[in-house]
């Protein structure tokens, strides 16, 4: 019978608020309830600290220790071997970021528009000197992972008590109040994809955070690989090279009337006229081509990092030309908003192994008074590893997508949905309706 580890974190890691201890860890445990070799029921401050149900550390064979990412490969009293992985980074909700300008009180070609249909597109790039350095300090505990051959376990930090539904390659494995899950049914050197999400958000308004796992269990060798290896984590986990994350929305018609815009004058337009849309449904970027050069759209954000050598930030900014069309669908004209409403704020490095930014968006029609795209995501956080968090809401008009792109262990990669959200009413480009809420965290192990 393996010792079960049971990780036990001292309240002053983290805030004591922040941990929800109080009922027993979600156990998908094998039908023979064998128990697991690792039991995280909140997140690890060090991964050395993991202890068996006896009190005795795991040994510890490879230890990583940076300001964002905190990594121990070990094996238990058993010998089963172990990947544990404690993740480190800014408070979402206290995450501070300045709107765009606003749009203009009157729209102005060749200072607000330009009139030659072609996207306008800006780049910039920053290299890791130039951007601001994070302290250590202000990192918080955010999530640990312990991936073993035939065993997953997470457990994330929350400051709210959240039913969540625990799926396994889209299948319901359990419902839970924990912030925590371990399965142990699991084949080595096998795929998997989890997601906690939650259903209910008990005695507050606010909803929980997703959080996503793709998982890749430790090969059958895995305990000789750790023994005899003294780079053991790099051996069993690909370096991740460059990360992306990106965030467009488009208009799902092919042609969109505003006639509650155009008959109250705000709109330089007659009545039915249309304005063209994008003509799809949500897209997952291609692999191996550009998205952007493919892909129609009213607008995109994206930022890419390149973690090799010095490293560099790649901010990439994307508006789309607004076509009016009379209502034969006739085109009548084209203007392009420029693309200042879209603004990357406070990009923070820390480290080798961590980024943040702040993503403010408000985009406006060219041919009205009145009316934006609009979000806002103060917390846009990307590790090298590829584990990935943002926050923030939207303005649930028109259809908004966001992405990442992740190299699993085994050397895959995939882009992983991070935000889908439908198009409303368009009524809401006003900014009248309620706000949506975005809360996702993506992690490959």
């Amino acid at each position: 019978m393996r010792m079960p580890i049971l990780v036990r974190a001292a309240v002053g890691t983290v805030a004591a608020s922040a941990l929800i201890l109080s009922t027993p860890t979600v156990v998908l445990a094998a039908p023979d309830d064998d128990p697991p070799p690792v039991t995280l029921d909140a997140p690890l401050a060090d991964p050395r600290d993991a202890q068996d149900d006896s009190g005795q550390k795991v040994r510890i064979y490879s230890h990583e220790d940076e300001p964002a990412e905190k990594s121990a490969a070990a094996l238990t009293d058993d010998g089963d071997p172990v990947l544990i992985r404690s993740f480190f980074g800014e408070d979402p909700d206290t995450a501070v970021l300045e709107p765009a300008d606003g749009l203009p009180d009157e729209w102005i070609e060749d200072v607000n528009y330009v009139t030659d249909d072609e996207p306008q597109v800006e780049t910039e790039t920053f290299s890791f000197d130039e951007l601001p350095q994070g302290d250590p300090a202000d990192l918080e505990l955010e999530l640990t992972t312990a991936t073993g051959t035939t065993t997953f376990s997470a457990a994330w930090n929350t400051n709210e008590e959240v039913e969540y539904e625990i799926y396994r390659d889209d299948v319901l494995l359990e419902t839970t109040t924990e912030n925590s899950f371990t399965d142990t049914t699991l084949t080595p050197d096998s795929e998997y994809v989890y997601s906690a999400t939650p259903v209910d958000t008990i005695d507050s308004e606010e909803p929980g955070t997703e959080h996503t796992f793709n998982v890749t269990t430790l090969p059958a060798n895995a305990a000789s690989v750790i023994k005899n290896d003294s780079e053991a984590i790099s051996t069993m986990a690909v370096p991740k090279n460059a990360s992306w994350f990106m965030y467009h929305t488009f208009i799902t018609n092919k042609y969109v009337g505003w006639d509650i815009f155009q008959a109250a004058g705000l709109c330089g337009s007659g009545p039915g006229d249309y304005f063209g849309g994008d003509n799809r449904g949500y897209k997952t970027p291609p692999l191996f081509s550009d998205p952007w050069d493919a892909t129609p759209m009213r607008t995109g954000a994206r930022v890419k990092i390149d973690w090799i050598g010095s490293g560099k930030v790649i901010t990439n900014k994307l508006v789309s030309p607004t076509r009016l069309y009379d209502n034969n669908h006739k085109l009548i004209d084209t203007r392009t908003a420029k693309a200042n409403g879209i603004v990357f704020q406070n990009p923070t490095i820390h480290g080798t192994k961590y980024l943040s930014l702040g993503i403010s968006h408000e985009v406006g029609n060219p041919f009205c008074k009145l009316g934006a795209i609009r979000y806002s995501l103060p917390s846009v956080q990307i590790w090298k590893n590829g584990t990935m968090s943002i926050s923030g809401s939207r303005q649930p008009v028109p259809a908004h997508e966001a992405y990442g792109l992740f190299t699993n262990s085994n050397g895959s990669q995939a882009w992983v949905t991070m935000y889908r959200g439908k198009q409303g009413d368009f009524f809401c480009l006003s900014g009248a309706c309620p706000s949506q809420k975005i809360k996702k965290s993506h992690t490959p192990s």
